[in-house]
């Protein structure tokens, strides 16, 4: 598999993982800590750096465009948890 194939499906796979975390949230109260924790986690690993922040300019339209509602998500989610704790 090519890694452009690889890398165009990541966006899709993390959301998914995401969505599982919003309904952890939604679901379980004490679990808040551990999903603040998670989305802090993909904001800062640096296995991401080459699909966050200014790295986003390189990528095609497209991908760019998911890749930032991504992000965007994972911060809403990360500020969510940190304001129900």
């Amino acid at each position: 598999m090519a890694i452009s194939s690889i890398l165009s499906s990541t966006p899709v796979i993390v959301a998914r993982k995401q969505h599982g975390t919003r309904s952890l949230l939604e679901n379980d109260r004490k679990s808040r800590p551990a999903v603040q924790q998670t989305m802090q986690h993909w904001l800062d690993n640096k296995d991401f750096a080459g699909v966050r922040g200014d790295a986003l300019a390189k990528l095609p339209e497209a991908e760019r465009k998911d890749w930032q509602k991504l992000w965007e998500d994972v911060e809403a989610l990360r500020q969510r948890a940190a304001r129900s704790k």
